[in-house]
């Protein structure tokens, strides 16, 4: 308690319930969690794998893995979403494998070599910055979702990609009361307020739907214009010194065997899930 330290060493967890999220296997009302991996743990549950609180934040580290066959539900409760800067996720390290999505209120780092595939979406719900950095760092989704809609009073939404590998399978799609946004890897709602920032490692999709809906791909020496991705196989053309670094923004024209699940993670939001 004094640490606020779980140390989880080959444990295999079966039953949920608790009074945070949605009756979780893990359930945390600590403001700041921290999960140490030992050895090969298993979350295999009919709830929630991991829950925290309303702007109750986890890291997870250690050189061990950690496998669900359900979801992360973090930073909130039933009632509420939780504030505009707490409820954040650090993966440090740690090898995850997350069943269905993983949703965090607020940021999210992965970092120093952290492995992490959510068989779902990666959601990232309000006024967020998602981080991967570290060469060994890779991240791998059905898709990115960030923003939680222009009805909020965040401001911007955003992708920083230092280093490392992000993989995404496939997209979302938006529908709203009169039209409907293509199926985007990565979507930001609103668009207006999505940000891109590739200072190096390697993106790619496995899907030929557009890249993202984000209207502008930012990193140190240039902005550009991403557009939609018609075709099977494009690339970003990307300025000489960033292109030095090892940044790289590519879109294959392989579609991926798994749909997006981020429809499953909140009513409220509305996403549909991909094809």
């Amino acid at each position: 308690p004094e640490t606020n330290t779980l140390t989880l060493t080959n444990a295999e967890i079966t039953k949920c319930g608790g009074e945070y999220g949605y009756l979780g296997a893990i359930n945390s009302g600590i403001p700041e969690l921290t999960i140490v991996l030992v050895g090969e743990n298993t979350i295999d549950s009919d709830g929630d794998s991991v829950d925290t609180s309303r702007n109750c934040s986890l890291v997870i580290k250690g050189d061990g893995t950690l496998t669900t066959n359900r979801q992360f539900d973090l930073g909130r409760n039933s009632a509420s979403t939780g504030d505009n800067d707490s409820g954040d996720l650090t993966i440090d390290g740690a090898t995850v494998n997350v069943g269905t999505y993983l949703f965090v209120q607020h940021d999210i780092t992965f970092l120093n070599g952290a492995k992490v595939n959510v068989a779902g979406s990666l959601i990232a719900n309000h006024q967020c910055t998602v981080t991967i950095d570290g060469s060994d760092t890779s991240v791998t989704a059905n898709a990115l979702s960030m923003g939680n809609g222009s009805n909020s009073d965040q401001t911007e939404c955003k992708l920083v990609l230092n280093d490392g590998t992000l993989i995404l399978r496939d997209g979302v799609e938006y529908h709203g009361e009169d039209y409907q946004d293509p199926k985007s890897a990565i979507y930001c709602d609103p668009k207006e307020q999505g940000i891109i920032i590739l200072n190096g490692g390697t993106f790619q999709t496995l899907s030929d739907c557009q890249v993202t809906n984000a209207l502008e791909e930012r990193d140190e020496d240039q902005v550009g214009k991403l557009g939609e991705r018609k075709a099977a196989d494009q690339r970003v053309r990307r300025s000489r010194r960033h292109r030095s670094r090892g940044g790289k923004l590519r879109a294959h024209g392989q579609r991926g065997h798994c749909s997006s699940r981020s429809g499953d993670c909140w009513p409220d939001r509305r996403f549909r899930r991909g094809g």
